[in-house]
């Protein structure tokens, strides 16, 4: 499960920068967005531990 998370929040990062570069700044605010819930997820996850 948390390595899915991983996986997740790099892909949504991914997404964030590409359209970032391609000048598409709504959707890149969005997949930032989307990525910061993954990489939250994960930290709550990891601070349980």
């Amino acid at each position: 499960m948390q390595f899915a998370r991983a996986i997740l929040a790099i892909v949504t990062t991914g997404l964030a920068v590409t359209n970032t570069v391609e000048g598409h700044y709504f959707t890149a605010a969005f997949w930032t967005l989307v990525a910061a819930c993954w990489l939250t997820s994960l930290a709550i996850d990891a601070d349980r531990r």
